[in-house]
Formats: C-alpha cells, sequence, structure tokens
C-alpha cells in the first residue's frame, strides 16, 4: 500500500473515500489510529484504520508526530 499502490484485499461492498488521522511515536510505530472524514462505512473505516496501522511507518525522531492518509475504496 502507498502512493498509487494497489490495496490489500478487503471483503467491503461499499466504494468511497476514508480520510485516517494517526499518531507516530518517537520510534515511528504508530499508536493511534481513527476515521476522521468521509465514508462512514464500518466495513471500510475497520480495513482503512488496520492498514494505517500496519504499513505506515515512520523514522525514529525526538518528538511524536501526527498525519492523515486518504485512501478510496
Amino acid at each position: 500500500m502507498g502512493r498509487g499502490g494497489s490495496q490489500p484485499s478487503n471483503s467491503c461492498t461499499a466504494s468511497g473515500t476514508i480520510t485516517v488521522a494517526y499518531t507516530v511515536d518517537k520510534a515511528g510505530n504508530v499508536v493511534s489510529a481513527r476515521r476522521s472524514g468521509g465514508t462512514a462505512d464500518p466495513c471500510i473505516s475497520s480495513n482503512a484504520v488496520s492498514w494505517v496501522k500496519k504499513y505506515v511507518k515512520a523514522e525514529k525522531a525526538n518528538t511524536s508526530s501526527t498525519g492523515t492518509y486518504k485512501i478510496t475504496f
């Protein structure tokens, strides 16, 4: 998963775009992620949040950081 990359498989029948906000700790690991906008479909929401937690990686830093991902199903 990445810019223009293919998405992991999912069983969602709905389509739409979702925005997921996330927080990365000093070690570069996603410590929290939640839907912050877009479609509210439960299947899309749970898949998108779990993908961000699994696939987003950041470099180690002196502070934690936040960001968003927009994913289109």
